[in-house]
């Protein structure tokens, strides 16, 4: 059985970025421009191993650039 903590951060953190983003482009909030510039700045910003207080210090640099995830 697999846990929510055999995932790495960045696998949660982009679950919950495409659902956040999904649902922004069903209801119009968002182009699907915007949507794939949003992907390429997390995947940029966000390494692959980041260890839960690298990811603290960068969820603020995220929410400065992209501020659709403000939610998130």
């Amino acid at each position: 059985m697999t846990t929510d903590a055999d995932f790495p951060l960045r696998q949660k953190l982009e679950a919950m970025i495409v659902t956040a983003i999904q649902k922004d482009l069903q209801n119009n909030k968002i182009t699907g421009d915007r949507a794939k510039e949003v992907a390429k700045i997390i995947l940029d910003m966000v390494p692959e191993d980041i260890a839960y207080l690298q990811l603290m210090e960068v969820i603020p640099q995220i929410d400065d650039k992209v501020s659709e995830l403000a939610g998130v």
